[in-house]
């Protein structure tokens, strides 16, 4: 029983110590599915998130993609890592490497688990003045551990 709560304390200390900070929000009227993605460029050291919003109408699918800014993300060139920058912690979000089977020059982002993506669908009040109504939105989060 003692190993049971200690277990389970852990557990709640672990998901007290993530943060989650919203980074990108939209109306919920047309697209239908959101695939977050870090990207980098490699010549600048810099990083930032893709979320791309996929709308389907029916046998065609678009695509629409949204570069995010997260303050304190860049990519270091000698690790090959992405590295978020808060409070004084380097954390490493991704890291790049080469698929043995596709050619892909090093492109290919492996997530690190410590920065991790969540969608919310909600629905936000907005008062213009006159009156109050509410709309559909999806939310992506940036959750780090």
């Amino acid at each position: 029983m003692k190993k049971f709560i200690a277990l389970f304390a852990l557990v709640l200390s672990t998901v007290a110590a993530a943060e989650s900070t919203m980074i990108f929000e939209v109306n919920d009227d047309r697209y239908y599915d959101v695939a977050p993605e870090f990207e980098v460029n490699k010549d600048l050291g810099r990083a930032w998130v893709n979320v791309v919003l996929s709308e389907t109408t029916g046998d065609s699918t678009f695509y629409v993609d949204n570069r995010v800014k997260i303050e304190g993300l860049s990519y270091d060139v000698a690790s090959k890592n992405i590295i978020l920058e808060k409070n004084g912690e380097e954390i490493v979000c991704g890291s790049m490497y080469n698929r043995r089977w596709v050619l892909d020059g090093g492109r290919s982002i492996r997530n690190s688990g410590r920065c991790k993506f969540s969608v919310k669908h909600a629905k936000k009040q907005i008062d213009n003045g006159f009156e109050v109504y509410s709309i559909r939105v999806i939310q992506v989060f940036l959750n780090v551990e």
